[in-house]
């Protein structure tokens, strides 16, 4: 925004249908010298940013900044504010004291006198607020003792000390008023019925210690990783909650008796947990702490229409970079946002058990075409943190030839990086590694010609039992020792020796690590499961030489 921008052609309506706002930057945009009632009532729970700067704004009436949420930072320094009006920012602190926003008022001829006991009392509130008197003395080196003798009109409505239940949680002011009598305290009666606050009266006296916060409802409460957090109601009148959203639910950095907050998982998320919570009397949050749990196997079937190319179909894909040979040598699986699987050859040293250094690769996700000058924004690289290599791999058979790569960071999941299924159950694994039944492998190997694909190549083979394996490959070598590799940790799939020539399909050197996935059924529920990573085959023949009773073997995931 800039130039002039007087209240009457302010976009208010348009920020109140601004649900995912982070920034509202109004620098120098003069709003005119009193922002009233009303005037920025934000409706984002993600706001991070309020930049009111140099506007030479005096006055901030009541509710004229409502609905922002515990972290946000708010600019109005540079201004002309002379007071910190109670009404008008202790609205605001209680929410930021809540969590860790900032509320700027440097640069304003503030005067730091009896107006600033409010803030001065609740010492708490000192965190987040910033900024300096017209006499330069920092808000936090205020003298609390003058302040606390300083005379005060109760900006609520004094009521018998005797009962507290009268005032609406939060608004207790603890400091002194003239104009209240022995006996009573200052606070905004309670519009709700039956609502609750503590039954113990605080205690009025000062004394030379300084003042403690009464926490009144229930403790702060944050969104969830991968989430959020929205207050669905609280207990006052609607038209107030309409117009202060979060404000009026949070006092004193606890949320209001009655209060309903609702949960909700980012995109490829799903909450685990309660939906809504809510602040009960004994001051207690209801259900556990939810949480988000990424979402697993959903495939992504976008198509590029011009060139045809299957982009995103596999999108739980890691290709396995080696630095030193600047190539994509093996296959992997993201199981979680910071996890990789992959087979333990692919990064181990030689015909050894040990490991290679985690610097020696990177992690693609996201990636579709070979070549990298052909890679677009969709693509994450990542390096690798640590390597868990299975502690029973043996370089002799590849049993438990399998191992973890941990990310640097972790991924962001998006339409083209998503996690895969880890197996769950034995007898679904069972079920999807019975005979003949067909899963699926993506990878970059070569393919049958021996030349390197251009891109994210897909095959489906049926899984071959174990004793049909060792049948058809030792008619195939004509040596029965060929297949005494083949251990309960192994399955092996491809074509029979049955299928024709020009319909077979296989995997290639350099598929090694790759996932096979299986559907789980064809439900709307459906969902892929990784039940084998690609180890080896029993025959060094190259790809283009290898014939039907040829077949790949995989370690099994679930064992």
């Amino acid at each position: 925004m800039g130039g002039g921008t007087p209240p009457s052609k302010f976009p208010t309506t348009l920020i109140k249908r601004m649900k995912n706002l982070e920034k509202f930057c109004c620098h120098r945009c003069n709003p005119g010298p009193i922002l009233p009632r009303g005037l920025l009532q934000f409706r984002s729970n993600a706001l991070k940013l309020v930049d009111l700067r140099d506007n030479g704004i005096s006055r901030v009436e009541p509710g004229a900044i409502a609905g922002l949420a515990p972290s946000t930072k708010i600019y109005i320094n540079g201004n002309d504010i002379a007071v910190l009006s109670e009404l008008s920012f202790r609205p605001i602190l209680d929410v930021l004291s809540s969590g860790d926003g900032v509320l700027d008022v440097s640069g304003n001829p503030i005067l730091c006198n009896c107006e600033m006991a409010w803030l001065v009392l609740r010492r708490k509130f000192l965190r987040n607020v910033s900024g300096k008197c017209q006499n330069g003395t920092e808000f936090k080196d205020l003298d609390s003792d003058s302040i606390r003798a300083c005379p005060r009109d109760c900006p609520y409505q004094c009521v018998d000390s005797r009962r507290l239940s009268l005032c609406t949680p939060g608004t207790v002011t603890l400091s002194h008023v003239d104009d209240c009598g022995p006996g009573e305290l200052c606070c905004r009666r309670n519009v709700p019925k039956n609502a609750a606050m503590m039954s113990s009266v605080p205690d009025m006296s000062f004394g030379d210690r300084e003042t403690t916060d009464v926490t009144i409802g229930c403790g702060p409460l944050s969104g969830p990783a991968h989430g959020s957090l929205k207050i669905q109601s609280c207990p006052i009148d609607s038209e107030t909650i309409d117009e202060t959203n979060n404000a009026a639910c949070i006092q004193d950095g606890g949320y209001e008796v009655g209060t309903i907050v609702s949960f909700a998982c980012s995109e490829y998320y799903v909450l685990t947990g309660p939906k809504n919570r809510r602040c009960t009397e004994d001051r207690k949050w209801t259900g556990n702490e939810p949480f988000c749990e990424p979402v697993c196997g959903r495939k992504n079937d976008q198509v590029t229409p011009s060139k045809g190319d299957k982009i995103g179909r596999w999108p739980w894909q890691a290709a396995i970079h080696d630095i030193k040979k600047q190539d994509v040598v093996c296959g992997g699986a993201l199981i979680r946002e910071q996890w990789v699987l992959t087979a333990a050859h692919c990064v181990t040293v030689g015909d050894s058990t040990k490991r290679r250094n985690q610097t020696d690769f990177l992690v693609y996700l996201g990636k579709h075409y070979r070549a990298n000058d052909k890679d677009d924004e969709y693509l994450q690289i990542r390096q690798v943190s640590h390597i868990i290599v299975h502690r029973r791999f043996s370089v002799e058979n590849h049993d438990s030839d399998i191992a973890l790569l941990k990310l640097a960071a972790p991924s962001a999941l998006t339409a083209r990086v998503q996690l895969v299924c880890l197996p769950t159950e034995f007898q679904i694994s069972d079920q999807n590694l019975q005979d003949e039944m067909e899963g699926s492998v993506a990878a970059w190997s070569n393919d049958i010609p021996d030349s390197l694909a251009s891109t994210l190549t897909e095959v489906r083979l049926p899984v071959i039992s174990n004793r049909l394996c060792r049948r058809d490959t030792t008619a195939f070598t004509g040596d029965h020792t060929t297949t005494r590799t083949l251990t309960a940790n192994m399955f092996c799939a491809g074509h029979s020796r049955n299928t024709p020539v020009e319909a077979y399909q296989t995997v290639c050197p350099g598929d090694s690590g790759s996932p096979m996935v299986f559907l789980s059924n064809a439900s709307q529920d459906s969902h892929w499961t990784v039940e084998g990573i690609v180890s080896h085959f029993f025959q060094s023949d190259t790809c283009s030489t290898r014939r039907p009773g040829q077949y790949v073997v995989f370690t099994k995931v679930n064992r």
